[in-house]
């Protein structure tokens, strides 16, 4: 996740011995209201990414692994800081 001079990292791993693992990632972006890229690797897919721009603080996004479709699922209204 790209924010102006701010880039933020997280892996996540699928699967586990238990078979619960969240597949929601959350960024903190401070006091910025949008983001300038979300880039996501898919290792499965041999190395392919999918890459998303401006998106909005409180801003929620669904992007699957299949075919690196990505669906918006709420969008903030505007305001700063909040959450849902």
């Amino acid at each position: 996740v790209r924010s102006g001079d701010l880039l933020q990292r997280q892996d996540l791993a699928s699967g586990g011995p238990f078979g619960n693992s969240s597949f929601t990632l959350h960024f903190g972006l401070g006091p910025r209201t949008k983001v300038d890229s979300i880039e996501v690797h898919w290792p499965n897919r041999g190395g392919t990414r999918t890459v998303i721009r401006d998106v909005q603080a409180d801003e929620a996004v669904e992007i699957r692994e299949e075919d690196g479709a990505v669906t918006r699922l709420w969008e903030s209204k505007g305001g700063s800081g909040g959450t849902r």
